[in-house]
């Protein structure tokens, strides 16, 4: 997979808790940093979240439309100015190998 962001998020939404995974490297780099992180879907846990991903310089976020779950994580995170991403999980199944978090 080529490196095209310098940092950017996927995230698996589930009914309690989101798991975050931030790839990290440059443009130059072959394989790109994993951190891993899971927040549970209060308000307050969403905005720290937030914060998290900031202090990770994360521009790009993206996340699957599963059910209703992805409206307040959506809500609570796009005023920290991300550039947010919503995929269909039926385009992300398609894809060979792991979970979209996985593979991102």
């Amino acid at each position: 997979m080529e490196v095209v962001a310098e940092s950017v998020a996927g995230i698996d939404v589930h009914q309690k808790e989101i798991t975050v995974t931030v790839l990290i490297g440059s443009a130059e780099s072959a394989k790109p940093k994993k951190v891993h992180a899971r927040f549970q879907t209060v308000t307050f846990d969403l905005k720290a979240c937030g914060a998290w991903l900031k202090q990770q310089d994360v521009k790009q976020v993206l996340m699957e439309s599963t059910g209703q779950y992805w409206r307040p994580v959506w809500q609570i995170l796009e005023p920290f100015g991300f550039n947010m991403i919503l995929c269909n999980p039926r385009i992300i199944k398609n894809i060979p190998g792991l979970k979209m978090i996985e593979t991102l």
